[in-house]
C-alpha cells in the first residue's frame, strides 16, 4: 500500500512541476486588461446584459421584493 502512495504521490509531482512549468511561460501581461477594455462598447447585447445587472443589484435593494423572505 505504502508503495502505492509514493508512486501515485509521486505521479502527482511530476505533473505539478509541468503545469508550473506551463504557468510560468504563460505568464499575463500586467497591462493585459487593458487590451480588452472597451471591446464591448457598442454591443448591443452587453448593454443588455449591463442593464439587467443594475435592474436586479436594484431589485435586491428593494425590501417589497421578497428576496431573503
Amino acid at each position: 500500500m505504502a508503495q502505492v502512495l509514493e508512486k501515485r504521490v509521486e505521479e502527482l509531482e511530476k505533473q505539478v512541476a509541468k503545469l508550473t512549468a506551463l504557468l510560468i511561460e504563460r505568464k499575463v501581461p500586467v497591462d493585459a486588461w487593458q487590451r480588452s477594455f472597451g471591446l464591448s462598447r457598442d454591443d448591443e447585447g452587453f448593454a443588455e446584459m449591463v442593464q439587467l445587472g443594475r435592474e436586479y443589484r436594484q431589485s435586491l435593494e428593494n425590501p417589497n421584493n421578497g428576496a431573503g423572505s
